[in-house]
């Protein structure tokens, strides 16, 4: 008879113990499981946030010469200084004389029109229309007169350039 009794005993303490002991540890189990889960999908998401941020990095590094390019010829301001030296870089480049060069009002605040008076040769004058055309500048020519002059084998050349900045 006291098997009787001992056994439902026996089963409610395993009962017992299986509630109080084992599930709140397998509870706590499944939780820092889910939390594990969890964390590493975190660290996943920011490893491809990085990789991204990473090949957008190497990608503006490829354009980087290209982005220069537009940062010269769009300052996005204009320095006088800077263009006569440019002008006179050209000038000279080319076989020309620059004998003067005047700003030209204008309306535009986008843009600054110039009147130059160059001296030199029809060749010359040929090659730096396509060394300013091919220029990092955004250089435009409005127009251009030539004149012979007298006793000598140089023409002048008047020309109105307009500078986009």
């Amino acid at each position: 008879m006291k098997r009787i009794f001992i056994i439902p005993i026996l089963v409610f303490a395993s009962f017992m113990v299986l509630f109080y002991g084992v599930l709140p540890k397998y509870s706590a189990q499944q939780k820092a499981k889910e939390s594990f889960l969890k964390k590493e999908q975190e660290v996943k998401n920011r490893q491809e946030y990085f990789n991204g941020l990473k090949n957008t990095l190497l990608e503006i590094s490829a354009y980087q010469e290209t982005l220069q390019k537009i940062e010269l010829s769009m300052p996005g301001e204009i320095s006088l200084s800077t263009l006569i030296g440019f002008f006179n870089q050209k000038v000279s480049d080319n076989g020309l004389v620059l004998r003067s060069i005047t700003p030209v009002q204008t309306t535009s605040t986008s843009t600054q029109s110039f009147s130059m008076v160059l001296s030199g040769g029809m060749s010359s004058f040929q090659s730096f229309l396509k060394d300013i055309e091919t220029s990092s500048r955004l250089v435009s020519v409005e127009g251009f007169t030539l004149k012979r002059e007298i006793g000598d084998s140089s023409m002048g050349i008047n020309v109105q350039i307009k500078v986009f900045y």
